[in-house]
């Protein structure tokens, strides 16, 4: 252990093992990995008019999307004013979405609980559908764990964002960071645990909604040299938003430049 500002060690621990270092090269190029396999056929992926999407500087019309994209150093990608055109109204559905932190808990005392299969809703009660329901989105966790360090460590005390699944501030454009602004010098609590002390009204109130999802990485061989895909998300769905499915006008039809799909073809296996 280190303390930074003071340049000193405060502990050294030595178990008495020494793990050799792996002396074998892998370097990531094809004499190192081998030559590619030579059983794929050609994939090729057509619009012969052009994509679907229309993009003018930060301004993106995707269908009945509309959205602009932006790139902050300390957020990345974000995305703002994320509205859907029903043909009558553009409604505005998310002000301003990001992901706010990235908390790495390593080599430390786990712990493990149990989570219900629950959901939220976020209510516009000042709207109606036409059956008479207020308006909302319901936001669905996937298989997502909280943090599992233990409560005495930094990491926890500083990355206490993850401890709870959801949470509801109002907006607040200077409260942006799950862990506060300062995530590395503080000793713990700011960001949302900090927020949420002062007990605002969240009632009929612009929202500010955080959701910590999380990915729990077992190391493994085939892990090695790239890792393979996982993935970790939510769901965020309408609810009493639409008077129906507002993806019944897609069309409907066949790609017949598609193999597959044109002309039956003798696999050896199988005809299609």
């Amino acid at each position: 252990m280190v303390d930074l500002p003071e340049k000193k060690v405060i502990e050294l621990v030595d178990d008495g093992r020494i793990i050799p270092i792996p002396r074998q090269k892998h370097n990531y190029d094809t004499p190192g990995l081998g030559e590619p396999r030579t059983t794929l056929k050609p994939l090729s992926i057509k619009q012969p008019e052009g994509p679907s999407f229309n993009i003018d500087g930060w301004y993106v019309s995707w269908q009945n999307w509309i959205f602009r994209v932006g790139f902050t150093l300390g957020d990345g990608l974000v995305l703002h004013q994320l509205s859907w055109d029903d043909g009558k109204n553009v409604r505005s559905i998310v002000y301003r979405a990001n992901v706010t932190e990235m908390c790495v808990p390593i080599p430390i005392r786990a712990r493990t609980t149990g989570t219900t299969d629950r959901y939220w809703k976020v209510t516009n009660p000042n709207v109606k559908n036409a059956v008479g329901a207020n308006l909302d989105y319901k936001l669905i966790v996937n298989d997502s764990r909280l943090m599992l360090a233990d409560e005495r460590s930094k990491v926890r005390q500083r990355g206490g964002f993850a401890t709870r699944h959801v949470w509801v501030t109002p907006f607040d454009p200077a409260e942006r960071y799950a862990s506060g602004d300062y995530p590395n010098q503080h000793s713990g609590g700011a960001g949302l645990p900090r927020y949420i002390e002062a007990k605002r009204n969240v009632e009929n109130k612009d929202l500010a909604s955080w959701h910590s999802f999380d990915h729990t990485h077992v190391c493994k061989p085939e892990d090695f040299p790239i890792m393979p895909v996982e993935y970790a998300g939510f769901m965020l769905k309408p609810n009493n938003v639409f008077s129906a499915n507002p993806t019944m006008d897609l069309p409907s039809g066949r790609d017949q430049s598609s193999v597959e799909d044109s002309k039956s073809i003798d696999h050896g296996c199988c005809k299609l």
